[in-house]
């Protein structure tokens, strides 16, 4: 597990809007990985690559929401289904982060997919979204983290 501190102002890149606030963990989780080299933006399959055939895909959410509940990370099936078959013959990870403002720090690790989809059919597997993302799961982060 990797932990990056979070200064006043990388916290606001988190109020402003989602895109920025991905692209800004995305940079982190480059900066904190090393085989991981570019972050790229053109695919909606996976967000960053690394040294070789490496992808990732990054999913951060909040350790609290708004509201007082517990943030989750939001998982798309065809997504997902496409990171576990590229897996098969190359390598592709999650990596998943959370955010916590409170103690303006941010915890990452990485995941193989295959991995991640069994705690999903482990939870009740995927539902209907109500994007046109297709199915979903929201994977709490306690799972992961403390």
């Amino acid at each position: 597990m990797k932990h990056v501190n979070l200064s006043r102002s990388d916290l606001d890149k988190f109020q402003r809007n989602n895109r920025e606030a991905s692209s800004f963990v995305e940079s982190r989780v480059v900066s904190a990985y090393s085989g991981f080299k570019s972050a790229i933006t053109d695919t909606d399959r996976y967000d960053i690559t690394g040294s070789g055939d490496t992808i990732g895909e990054v999913k951060h959410c909040f350790k609290r929401l708004s509201n007082g509940n517990r943030g989750r990370f939001r998982l798309f099936k065809p997504q997902h289904d496409y990171l576990v078959r590229y897996d098969r013959d190359k390598t592709a990870y999650y990596v998943l982060v959370l955010v916590d403002p409170d103690n303006r720090r941010m915890s990452m690790i990485r995941q193989k997919p295959a991995a991640v989809g069994r705690i999903v059919g482990s939870r009740g597997g995927w539902h209907r979204s109500g994007h046109t993302a297709g199915k979903q799961h929201k994977l709490p982060w306690g799972i992961y983290f403390d």
